[in-house]
This record gives C-alpha cells, sequence and structure tokens, in this order.
C-alpha cells in the first residue's frame, strides 16, 4: 500500500493546485458579479436560470477535484474485485476530473449571467448559452471569461 501512494501523493498535489486555479477564478468571477449587480438588475438576475446554473457550476469546480481522494480505497487488498482493478478505477476517476473541469468551465463560461455587452452595458443573461458568449472559452486567471469590470 504504502509503495502505491509514491504516484499518488504527487496526484494529490496537481488536485489542489487546480483547487486553487479554480478557487482563484471563482473569486475573480464572484467579485465581477458583485461589482456589475446593481437594483436595476437584482430582480432580473434572481429569476434568472442562468444565475443557479452559473453558482452551482462555479461550487462544483471547487469541489471535483477531491474525488481524487477517493483512489486509495482502489488500493484496499481486502476486496479482491476492486483491488484486482484498481489502476483502471484510478486512470477512470482522473480523466472523470479532468474532462468534468472542462465541462464545468464551458458551463461557467456560457451562463455567465451579467455579461457586458459591445456598449459597456451590462446585460442580465436569461437562458445559458444564449446569446453566445463573444469572449474567448479560456482566459486565464481574468475571470467572467475574460471580461474586465471596466469594458474589453
Amino acid at each position: 500500500m504504502r509503495a502505491n501512494l509514491i504516484w499518488f501523493i504527487p496526484l494529490v498535489v496537481v488536485a489542489i493546485v487546480v483547487v486553487f486555479d479554480n478557487l482563484l477564478t471563482s473569486y475573480l468571477n464572484i467579485g465581477l458579479f458583485v461589482h456589475r449587480l446593481s437594483w436595476s438588475n437584482c430582480v432580473g438576475v434572481s429569476l434568472s436560470p442562468s444565475t443557479y446554473l452559473y453558482f452551482l457550476a462555479t461550487g462544483l469546480a471547487l469541489l471535483l477535484p477531491f474525488i481524487v481522494l477517493v483512489i486509495p480505497v482502489f488500493f484496499d487488498k481486502d476486496d479482491e474485485e476492486i483491488y484486482s482493478r484498481r489502476y483502471l478505477f484510478s486512470v477512470a476517476i482522473v480523466l472523470a476530473v479532468v474532462v468534468g473541469g472542462f465541462l464545468l468551465e464551458v458551463l461557467i463560461w456560457g451562463s455567465v449571467p451579467l455579461d457586458m455587452g459591445d456598449d459597456s452595458n451590462i446585460y442580465v443573461r436569461y437562458i445559458p448559452f444564449i446569446p453566445v458568449p463573444e469572449t474567448p472559452l479560456f482566459v486565464s486567471g481574468q475571470g467572467m471569461a475574460g471580461r474586465s469590470a471596466h469594458g474589453r
């Protein structure tokens, strides 16, 4: 069991780095959301399904990498069926975290509830992905699909 943890510890470190990146992005996104929120769009935001999907995806993006912590269960020699497929299950969980993280990033990108238009006005998005965001999908560390609070 201890020899198998040699490769598991770097995997947990990578998961923690991903969590910190997601935490930073979530902090920036929520900060921009609060900055863009005003009394005039408060009711629209509270009724928007896009807002609920946005916050659900943001929360899941923070929790998803912790699934990697389930992997040591597969290396328990008492359960022969799971132990015989331990590497398959481990790779499947890592792939699930990577693919799930990508899908959550796409959901966050497409469901930003307070989008900024070309005229620098802030609009409430009611239906996720409609209209399709004009910003690039992966803009690291800028929050809310890369747009600043003061324009493009």
